[in-house]
């Protein structure tokens, strides 16, 4: 086996990208070199069966932040487009499960609205 050239794999189709891998991880050249050399000698050691590459069957973890982000980015829309009073309703509300009553008591609010007719405001 001296005289074969050694396996094509990761460590020898992706040396330099494993070098510099290894360097950002160690901190010096030496190090990152005896590492790589180290995973050139298992991959020629090795004389089992090679796993195939792991196939994807949850869902993509990408799609979950994905839609994550585009809520979080739905909700600070729409609380900024919001006054102060409203958005501490909207909160309360939504976020809390505050009745009406609890919230125009928390925000001190009074019916003074002229269409708001005594009795009728939501509870």
């Amino acid at each position: 086996m001296s005289g074969d050239p050694p396996p094509e794999g990761p460590p020898v189709t992706h040396r330099s990208l494993l070098f510099t891998v290894a360097y950002e991880m160690l901190g010096s050249a030496a190090d990152a070199e005896d590492v790589v050399r180290t995973l050139s000698r298992r991959r020629e050691d090795y004389v089992g069966e090679w796993l195939p590459e792991p196939l994807l069957t949850s869902p993509d973890v990408a799609e979950d932040v994905e839609l994550a982000e585009s809520v979080s980015i739905a909700m600070l829309t729409v609380l900024e487009t919001l006054g102060p009073a409203e958005r501490a309703v909207f909160v309360l509300r939504e976020v809390f499960a505050m009745s009406y009553g609890e919230i125009a008591e928390a925000v001190a609010w009074n019916c003074s609205w002229p269409p708001c007719a005594p009795g009728s405001c939501r509870s």
